[in-house]
């Protein structure tokens, strides 16, 4: 069945739109993630605390390519601050009750 409705190619093509930017949200969701848990590792592994020139300097961050394309709007300093949060997050509250 061929579709010629100018409003029914319109909902399709807006369906097609959505689903194609949820996947490439999910995608950068995944990359980011795995960017903080290695860059966690590295931490560490290293004896280091974190801090924007650790990140861009010692631990030495480029995005590459592949990045630039995945997240185009992101700066390097965009990307320390969703890490930031990760990190936050779980390392969880600072005071820790255990037990009654």
């Amino acid at each position: 069945m061929e579709v010629t409705d100018p409003e029914e190619i319109k909902v399709i093509e807006a369906m097609r739109a959505n689903k194609a930017e949820q996947a490439a949200k999910k995608k950068i969701m995944l990359h980011v993630l795995e960017l903080a848990f290695l860059y966690e590792r590295w931490l560490q592994a290293n004896g280091m605390e974190s801090s924007y020139s650790t990140f861009s300097d010692d631990y030495g961050y480029e995005p590459s390519l592949y990045e630039s394309c995945l997240l185009p709007f992101s700066t390097k300093r965009d990307i320390y601050d969703r890490i930031v949060s990760i990190r936050s997050m779980a390392r969880g509250p600072d005071k820790v009750t255990i037990g009654n």
